[in-house]
């Protein structure tokens, strides 16, 4: 009798935790009724609650993982898409300018009834660096000793140097700042006279100035006509500073050159004709 009671509570229990199961499964989950099933759940099946916790967690966390992992990969998209709109911006302020160097160049005014030829900035050194620069062109171009150079500063021709060496297909070019080069000067507005001598820096000095000379900083100061390489009136620069001389009966002035020698790429040559040479 006692083993029947036993199966008959057990078969009870049976029932009872499968019509439990049953009504929560097809019942409408309110949050009332969601909270009761949480908690029979963890009562009754406590082992089968922590497990599906686990299941869950992991999944969120590989969830979580996966949208790193896709926001890390959008990111380094955007990246290389930044990138290459910043190399683009780049080349396309270089090709701009480029090419108003090169405009500038063609419509070069016909200074001084010299026949002009373009060239390019090949080679610098820099241990050489404010002395001679290589350009392009050479004796098959007309080019010979003493050509002057000149480039293009704010719509108008600078002093740039002068050819030393000639190749067939190249010329060395001494640069006005060359401590070995030395030209005639006028400072405007009063036609001053004096000798623009190089420094082999960014710097010129003008001497021989007088005394009682009105030159005054920021003036700007021409090839004058006392220059047997380059023709009278192209730039050389501006009156930055006074600098002492070595003589009393002179004084000294501190040019800052018009070419902005960081960045050369372009020149003109000055070839004359045989009577201008």
């Amino acid at each position: 009798m006692e083993d029947f009671l036993t199966r008959r509570r057990s078969s009870f229990t049976f029932l009872f935790l499968t019509a439990i199961n049953i009504a929560l499964l097809t019942a409408h989950l309110t949050g009332y009724v969601g909270t009761i099933k949480d908690l029979l759940y963890y009562v009754l099946f406590p082992a089968q609650d922590v497990s599906a916790r686990i299941v869950r967690s992991g999944q969120k966390f590989s969830q979580n993982v996966s949208e790193v992992i896709n926001v890390h990969q959008e990111n380094a998209k955007l990246k290389k898409m930044l990138e290459k709109y910043a190399y683009l911006e780049t080349e396309y302020r270089r090709f701009f300018e480029e090419n108003e160097r090169l405009r500038n160049l063609v419509n070069f005014p016909k200074y001084w009834e010299r026949k002009q030829v373009a060239a390019n900035v090949i080679t610098r050194e820099p241990q050489s660096w404010f002395q001679w620069v290589i350009i392009d062109k050479g004796a098959d171009d007309g080019i010979y000793l003493d050509v002057p150079v000149v480039a293009w500063v704010r719509n108008s021709p600078a002093v740039l140097g002068r050819v030393a060496e000639v190749y067939q297909n190249s010329s060395k070019v001494v640069l006005i700042t060359n401590a070995l080069s030395a030209t005639p000067a006028q400072v405007k507005p009063h036609n001053e006279d004096g000798l623009v001598q190089g420094q082999n820096s960014q710097y010129l000095v003008l001497d021989y100035l007088l005394p009682e000379s009105r030159v005054l900083v920021g003036n700007e100061v021409y090839t004058g006509t006392l220059s047997s390489v380059f023709p009278p009136g192209v730039l050389i620069g501006k009156i930055s500073d006074f600098a002492p001389s070595e003589s009393d009966e002179f004084k000294s002035a501190v040019i800052r050159p018009a070419v902005n020698f960081s960045s050369l790429r372009e020149v003109v040559a000055l070839v004359g004709t045989r009577q201008q040479r």
